[in-house]
């Protein structure tokens, strides 16, 4: 950026001329109030040496003449948008005054900020899988909260296996940021192997010959089997229950055992 002047005349105004060539810069917005610029100014005078200027914001012109508004300087604060800066400059010696302007312009080229509630991991509800919730959201520098729209959506029927869901925002300006989650929904091959997890952290390993056999049943396509063995395996919780469980660890191996059930449509 520059602006240059040189002292031909006795005027307090400025006036739009074409005679200095000045660069309009462009940064990248720091905050919604804006961004600070740096820019240089220089004026010399026709018979040589240079003298100091002071900036001002120019507000609009009437008649040709320039509004000037506050003083501004490098490394000011500046509005998105594209900004007027007028400078004038005052001979020490002769007080004559000698004036030019050129623009800032300032962009937000930031794109929101996508948060998203993370991984998910489910069973099987039902064959074809299980509805997985999510949240997501996104927040920008310069508009604050927008929209997030997540492909899958949050609420959709996942299929077993693990699925990547990308969450974008594109703010006022256009600046789009994605953000990703993974959605893995378990056979029921995984949820009976998690079940075994579970009664050996439990201490309820006298059923966990009824799990390995629904393994060696599934392995053998013999769904029906397997929907026995489950059915078996959720009576000795239901009677441990309280026991030998507590009906907080009982209710945990029965919601599991149940979302097998349902991934193999046992009836």
């Amino acid at each position: 950026m520059c602006a240059t002047g040189t002292y031909r005349s006795s005027r307090t105004s400025f006036k739009p001329r074409n005679r200095t060539s000045c660069t309009t810069p462009t940064t990248v917005c720091q905050a919604s109030a804006g961004a600070a610029v740096a820019f240089s100014v220089t004026a010399t005078y026709f018979l040589g040496g240079s003298e100091p200027v002071q900036c001002f914001l120019i507000t609009g012109f009437v008649d040709g003449d320039a509004q000037i508004g506050p003083p501004v300087s490098s490394g000011s604060t500046f509005p998105l948008g594209t900004s007027t800066v007028g400078c004038l400059a005052t001979h020490s010696e002769t007080g004559d005054h000698e004036g030019d302007f050129f623009t800032i312009t300032v962009r937000d080229t930031t794109p929101p900020t996508v948060t998203t509630s993370g991984n998910v991991t489910l069973a099987a509800m039902l064959p074809t899988g299980a509805m997985a919730t999510f949240t997501a959201t996104a927040t920008d520098l310069v508009d604050g909260l927008v929209p997030v729209a997540c492909v899958p959506a949050s609420g959709t029927l996942f299929p077993i296996g693990t699925t990547t869901v990308t969450c974008s925002s594109t703010d006022a300006h256009d600046n789009t940021r994605t953000a990703t989650l993974s959605v893995t929904v378990l056979s029921p091959e995984e949820v009976t192997a998690l079940l075994i997890e579970q009664i050996v952290n439990f201490g309820f390993e006298q059923s966990r010959s009824l799990l390995e056999n629904v393994l060696k049943s599934l392995d053998k396509d013999n769904t029906g089997a397997a929907c026995n063995q489950l059915g078996a395996f959720i009576n000795s919780v239901e009677a441990a229950r309280g026991k030998s469980l507590t009906v907080a660890e009982a209710n945990q191996l029965i919601q599991s055992a149940n979302a097998a059930l349902g991934a193999l449509a046992c009836r």
